[in-house]
């Protein structure tokens, strides 16, 4: 039998407590525009599917009872009955346990890729080779130090490929060559007290008489240290007493042609002003600008004419 909630006696004796004829009164203020929305829905599903739509969806969800997220970590009681110590005891179960959430590396994968792939990062291509490498090394590091507790630290090695797949992809992106040349020209080994490891290395030269600068990616561990210490206290700035643009002006060197006299600051207000709607083929110093987030540009004074006068579309910025 099918219900009915309420009859049309019912509907009138409500309709005339508030005061209106019929039930379209009830929507007489609002506007025709905004009373009909076209909501792109999928096309309804029967009782049966959508239970079993559901349902797939629910087994994505944790059970509460057995994992428990704290600071980055999955914390859960482990059990294990073939685990045992040197008296034959068990000595796992009711043990707390501390893992890398699946869902941390995912996303974490998911900032070096593109449609499923790793990929290069544009906005690194106009640092030195030294610098990208030493930046993907740091990310890394930090990551891998930070979950040291978790016992199944091994699943951050799918991190570890996606992550030097997007520096070898972002190195061939900068210097022009395929990443199998990439490899044959950085890949190496290096040891050290965890043992030795194949690392891509570069080498950043420096006047006469101090060793060169040294970057790696790899060489990190991937074991499990249930000791470790994790200090996440905010450590003291060291701060080199000038800043960057002032470190650039002392090099006496004009970023886009090289020349080393006369030379000037060119600035803009804000970055947006770097946007000029209804062009499409913006100058070479402006592309630069805007990939670099950088509202300064050290240059010649003949460069800065030219930037002035919108007559520069030279070389890129040197690295």
């Amino acid at each position: 039998m099918g219900f009915i909630p309420h009859t049309d006696q019912d509907r009138q004796e409500m309709l005339a407590k508030i005061g209106v004829e019929r039930v379209s009164d009830l929507f007489h203020d609002i506007p025709p525009a905004k009373s009909y929305v076209d909501f792109d829905l999928p096309e309804p599903l029967s009782e049966m599917e959508a239970s079993w739509e559901l349902g797939g969806l629910a087994t994505v969800n944790i059970n509460a009872d057995e994992y428990a997220c704290f600071l980055g970590y999955e914390i859960h009681a482990l059990h294990a009955n073939d685990k045992h110590n040197h008296r034959g005891q068990r000595c796992i179960n009711g043990s707390i346990g501390l893992r890398v959430p699946k869902r941390v590396i995912h996303d974490l994968c998911l900032k070096y890729m593109r449609r499923g792939k790793p990929y290069h990062l544009m906005q690194r291509t106009n640092d030195s080779v030294y610098s990208i490498m030493a930046q993907y090394q740091t990310e890394y590091r930090g990551v891998v130090q930070y979950y040291r507790l978790a016992y199944n630290l091994h699943q951050l090695g799918r991190l570890k490929w996606v992550i030097q797949q997007s520096l070898v992809c972002t190195l061939s992106k900068k210097l022009k060559i395929s990443k199998a040349q990439v490899y044959s020209r950085y890949k190496t080994t290096h040891q050290n007290e965890h043992g030795t490891y194949k690392v891509l290395e570069a080498k950043l030269n420096r006047e006469a008489g101090k060793t060169p600068l040294t970057a790696r990616f790899g060489g990190i561990p991937l074991r499990y240290n249930k000791c470790a210490s994790i200090n996440d206290a905010p450590t003291t700035p060291i701060w080199s007493g000038r800043s960057e643009l002032v470190e650039r002006l002392l090099a006496q060197e004009c970023e886009l042609c090289g020349a080393t006299n006369n030379i000037e600051v060119h600035h803009i207000r804000k970055l947006a002003d770097l946007e000029r709607h209804g062009q499409t083929n913006l100058p070479q110093w402006v592309r630069q600008m805007a990939t670099r987030r950088r509202k300064t540009l050290v240059v010649c004074r003949s460069c800065h004419h030219d930037i002035q006068y919108g007559r520069y579309d030279g070389p890129k910025l040197s690295t």
